[in-house]
């Protein structure tokens, strides 16, 4: 919580100007010394898109935090479907 209380978000309509997803992160440590980085466009955004093994470490990441994940081999039926998907009559096979 100490640390949650240092923390202030400030919204700059400027920033529009770069873009929806804008950040700009200016941390000051205990000892004065200041450090900056941002982005005009956030990872998977266009202009910013995700590459294939990224999107799959994403949806990875997601399905970590189901209540009841799915299994290795559900998992892999699901996504050699989506390989399969232009080839299928009915996209309501998935589900």
């Amino acid at each position: 919580m100490a640390l949650a209380e240092g923390v202030r978000c400030v919204a700059d309509p400027a920033m529009d100007v770069r873009g929806h997803t804008a950040v700009d992160l200016v941390l000051t440590t205990s000892d004065a010394a200041v450090h900056r980085c941002g982005l005009n466009i956030a990872p998977g955004f266009p202009g910013r898109e995700l590459s294939e093994g990224q999107h799959l470490g994403r949806w990875y990441a997601c399905l970590g935090y189901a209540p009841w994940p799915p299994t290795a081999a559900q998992t892999q039926g699901f996504l050699d479907d989506l390989d399969r998907l232009q080839a299928m009559p009915d996209s309501r096979a998935l589900l």
